[in-house]
Protein backbone atom coordinates (compact mmCIF):
# COMPACT_ATOMS: atom_id res chain seq x y z
CA UNK A 1 0.00 0.00 0.00
CA UNK A 2 1.78 3.28 -1.00
CA UNK A 3 2.26 5.92 1.83
CA UNK A 4 0.26 9.28 1.90
CA UNK A 5 1.62 12.40 0.57
CA UNK A 6 3.03 14.33 3.36
CA UNK A 7 2.57 18.38 2.62
CA UNK A 8 5.60 20.02 3.40
CA UNK A 9 3.04 22.22 6.15
CA UNK A 10 2.61 18.72 7.81
CA UNK A 11 6.23 17.60 8.10
CA UNK A 12 6.91 21.01 9.68
CA UNK A 13 4.31 20.68 12.12
CA UNK A 14 5.69 17.77 12.66
CA UNK A 15 8.88 18.70 13.12
CA UNK A 16 7.51 21.42 15.71
CA UNK A 17 5.92 18.82 17.82
CA UNK A 18 8.98 16.30 17.76
CA UNK A 19 11.47 19.49 19.31
CA UNK A 20 8.62 20.44 21.55
CA UNK A 21 8.40 16.90 22.64
CA UNK A 22 12.00 16.39 22.85
CA UNK A 23 12.97 19.79 25.26
CA UNK A 24 9.90 17.99 27.53
CA UNK A 25 11.94 14.60 27.74
CA UNK A 26 13.54 13.79 31.21
CA UNK A 27 16.42 11.97 29.68
CA UNK A 28 19.61 12.55 31.48
CA UNK A 29 22.29 13.34 28.71
CA UNK A 30 25.95 14.32 29.30
CA UNK A 31 27.06 18.14 28.67
CA UNK A 32 27.00 18.95 24.88
CA UNK A 33 30.94 18.69 24.78
CA UNK A 34 30.60 15.96 26.43
CA UNK A 35 28.91 14.66 23.50
CA UNK A 36 30.97 16.39 20.65
CA UNK A 37 34.32 14.92 22.03
CA UNK A 38 34.42 11.78 20.44
CA UNK A 39 33.93 13.13 16.66
CA UNK A 40 36.38 15.63 17.39
CA UNK A 41 38.89 12.75 18.36
CA UNK A 42 37.98 10.90 15.38
CA UNK A 43 38.89 13.66 13.83
CA UNK A 44 42.39 13.80 15.20
CA UNK A 45 42.66 10.32 14.54
CA UNK A 46 43.67 9.45 11.03
CA UNK A 47 44.49 5.43 11.85
CA UNK A 48 40.74 5.21 12.20
CA UNK A 49 39.23 7.52 9.76
CA UNK A 50 42.25 7.06 6.50
CA UNK A 51 39.36 8.42 4.06
CA UNK A 52 38.83 11.03 5.33
CA UNK A 53 40.72 13.92 3.15
CA UNK A 54 42.89 16.75 4.86
CA UNK A 55 40.38 19.38 3.59
CA UNK A 56 37.62 18.00 4.79
CA UNK A 57 38.91 16.91 8.12
CA UNK A 58 40.14 20.38 8.84
CA UNK A 59 36.64 21.94 7.63
CA UNK A 60 34.71 19.36 10.12
CA UNK A 61 37.50 19.90 12.95
CA UNK A 62 36.84 23.91 12.50
CA UNK A 63 33.31 23.03 12.17
CA UNK A 64 32.98 21.45 15.57
CA UNK A 65 35.11 23.82 17.68
CA UNK A 66 32.81 26.62 16.51
CA UNK A 67 29.56 25.45 16.80
CA UNK A 68 30.77 24.27 20.40
CA UNK A 69 31.93 27.54 21.10
CA UNK A 70 28.98 29.15 20.38
CA UNK A 71 26.63 26.53 21.80
CA UNK A 72 28.75 26.90 25.66
CA UNK A 73 28.75 30.99 24.91
CA UNK A 74 24.90 30.80 24.57
CA UNK A 75 24.55 29.14 27.62
CA UNK A 76 21.05 27.74 27.86
CA UNK A 77 19.54 24.64 29.56
CA UNK A 78 20.83 21.44 27.75
CA UNK A 79 18.65 19.79 24.83
CA UNK A 80 19.24 16.57 23.19
CA UNK A 81 20.83 16.58 19.76
CA UNK A 82 19.31 15.38 16.70
CA UNK A 83 19.38 11.49 16.82
CA UNK A 84 20.12 11.09 20.19
CA UNK A 85 17.15 10.29 21.46
CA UNK A 86 17.67 6.91 19.23
CA UNK A 87 20.71 6.05 20.38
CA UNK A 88 19.55 6.05 24.21
CA UNK A 89 17.80 2.72 24.39
CA UNK A 90 14.63 0.94 24.47
CA UNK A 91 11.28 3.66 24.73
CA UNK A 92 12.90 6.51 24.00
CA UNK A 93 10.85 6.60 20.91
CA UNK A 94 7.85 5.52 22.38
CA UNK A 95 8.38 8.56 24.97
CA UNK A 96 8.78 11.07 21.79
CA UNK A 97 5.31 9.88 20.39
CA UNK A 98 3.60 9.85 23.44
CA UNK A 99 5.21 13.81 23.93
CA UNK A 100 5.32 15.21 20.33
CA UNK A 101 2.72 12.92 18.74
CA UNK A 102 3.02 10.96 16.15
CA UNK A 103 4.11 11.93 13.00
CA UNK A 104 2.27 11.68 9.98
CA UNK A 105 3.02 8.83 7.81
CA UNK A 106 3.31 6.69 10.85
Amino acid sequence: MPRPEITPAAYADALTRLHAGMRRLDVRAPHFTERVEPARRLLADRDRTPALGDTDRELLAETLRDRTDVVVERGGAEQLLHGEPHRRGPGVGADLRQAGGDLPGR
